[in-house]
């Protein structure tokens, strides 16, 4: 039987790990370098790490930082944030990361496939993923450049089912609940069943019994504060699932 994808996210700024709420809000939470070495030690699968400052303030891409985040992980790694040239992607993976993802934007469309394509070329498609950010009511981040509304979704599937044949998955970001723990709100949306290449989904996520829900339409789930903050005082508790919830989360036995 096919293990569940759980991904844990942790989001980085200026050399400090730190949560936001619906991208806004920045919680410092202390070292990432000592929250890898936890991951490890919980036996997370894979690890997506997402420079705040370089994805939405533009600042150069840390690469120092990111050899030597990934010296410390133990799990695959994937890089999201400031990625604008196939140069950055191939410098990121030298580094020691598997997979790097683009944020999609839906005014430029044929730059972005043009940019998965220049990665694919040199790192292969499985090691490139697009970011669609969707905005699900109002919230501060509905000013995020890149991201659509849920009611946008179904006037922009050519371009996603487009986008999504060039890109190795397709990760489908709930901004407006991102860091909230008061679920996904994004449904099933029937159009995306006709993609080919893998979905995921990331944003809100609140409990194991929702997990299972997303996995039943999508390849796999990301998360960050269900796996490190602890409700309702937002306490720092790293956290992964252990074997018996993996059981649970998956529709057959794994053994």
């Amino acid at each position: 039987m096919k293990h569940p994808r759980l991904i844990v996210s942790i989001l980085i700024h200026n050399h400090s790990l730190i949560k936001t709420r619906s991208l806004t809000d920045p919680l410092y939470l202390g070292d990432p370098l000592n929250a890898i070495r936890i991951y490890n030690q919980l036996g997370v699968d894979e690890l997506l790490i997402i420079d705040s400052g370089a994805s939405q303030m533009q600042y150069p891409i840390q690469y120092s930082f990111l050899s030597l985040l990934s010296s410390e992980a133990l799990m695959p790694l994937s890089y999201a944030g400031g990625i604008r040239t196939p140069e950055h992607a191939h410098s990121i993976i030298s580094s020691g990361f598997e997979k790097v993802y683009l944020s999609y934007n839906p005014l430029s469309l044929q730059s972005s496939v043009s940019l998965l394509d220049a990665i694919s070329i040199i790192a292969g498609r499985q090691s490139v993923g697009a970011i669609l950010n969707v905005s699900t009511g109002l919230c501060e981040a509905k000013r995020f450049c890149s991201a659509i509304s849920d009611k946008q979704l179904e006037d922009c599937a050519d371009s996603i089912t487009s986008l999504s044949q060039h890109a190795g998955e397709l990760l489908i970001h709930d901004i407006c609940s991102d860091g909230l723990q008061c679920g996904h709100s994004l449904p099933d949306v029937p159009f995306l069943h006709d993609i080919t290449c893998p979905t995921l989904r990331m944003g809100g996520i609140s409990s194991l019994k929702e997990i299972k829900k997303l996995l039943s339409f999508s390849d796999g789930v990301v998360a960050g504060a269900f796996f490190s903050l602890k409700k309702p005082h937002n306490g720092l508790v790293l956290s992964y699932p252990n074997l018996d919830d993996f059981c649970y989360l998956s529709p057959s036995p794994l053994y």
